[in-house]
């Protein structure tokens, strides 16, 4: 049980990483681009730290 959580926050975490990777390439200069990237900064660090607590 516990592994398969970790594997999905895992893939997850993936998402949010691609997001924001995406988000840096394609909204520079955009006047939500700061809020979106604190929001999406957020999810990528919780779920690591989700990850790191299961283990």
């Amino acid at each position: 049980m516990k592994t398969e959580i970790q594997k999905e926050v895992k893939e997850e975490l993936k998402l949010w990483e691609n997001l924001k990777s995406h988000v840096k390439k394609n909204m520079v200069g955009k006047t939500l681009t700061a809020p979106i990237e604190s929001e999406i900064n957020s999810m990528v660090d919780e779920r690591k730290n989700y990850i790191k607590n299961l283990q």
